[in-house]
């Protein structure tokens, strides 16, 4: 059985050190190993590691989708906790079965619990789901002069004059 990348003239360190492990490196990624971490696990150096990277699809498709189900996982509970959510709190205590003598553990009280949405977690969820409209310092382009402009304008139709004044001064 042929495998992919094997030479038969060299040690080939994609053959006997990675292949073997790629379960592992899948592991690694989604687990937020760093590529260093990954390629000294692996007893390779950074720069093989990049080189199987870049030449083995199998390297590049097994980082990529690991780390991506990763953020997903992650989404996904910032999301639950930002909700709120209910859990089952079960608790078990050690009983002695009278007819066959044995121990088993018995359910003596299970209760729904709830945790409450995080306003934390709702918040970071937005700002960074749509920073258009949920960023924390929000600096608009303003142009005095059309914003003094309009002033004026409003001012015309009202037949009152306003005296020009810098945006943001504290005179009414």
């Amino acid at each position: 059985m042929a495998i992919e990348g094997a030479t038969t003239d060299r040690k080939d360190y994609w053959v006997t050190k990675v292949l073997p492990k790629i379960h592992l490196v899948r592991g690694w990624a989604r687990n937020g190993l760093t590529n260093d971490e990954i390629a000294t696990n692996l007893g390779i150096a950074l720069s093989t590691f990049y080189r199987f990277v870049e030449n083995h699809e199998q390297m590049k498709e097994t980082l990529r989708s690991a780390r991506e189900d990763a953020e997903v996982i992650m989404e996904n509970a910032l999301y639950k906790r930002g909700l709120g959510f209910k859990y089952k709190e079960v608790t078990r205590e050690r009983r002695k079965n009278e007819e066959t003598d044995d121990f088993e553990m018995v359910i003596t009280k299970s209760i729904t619990k709830t945790v409450m949405g995080d306003v934390g977690a709702q918040t970071y969820w937005l700002e960074h789901r749509a920073p258009r409209r949920w960023e924390k310092n929000v600096s608009p382009d303003i142009n005095p002069d059309a914003v003094n402009n309009m002033i004026n304008n409003l001012a015309q139709l009202l037949g009152k004059p306003v005296t020009p004044r810098a945006v943001g001064s504290e005179i009414d």
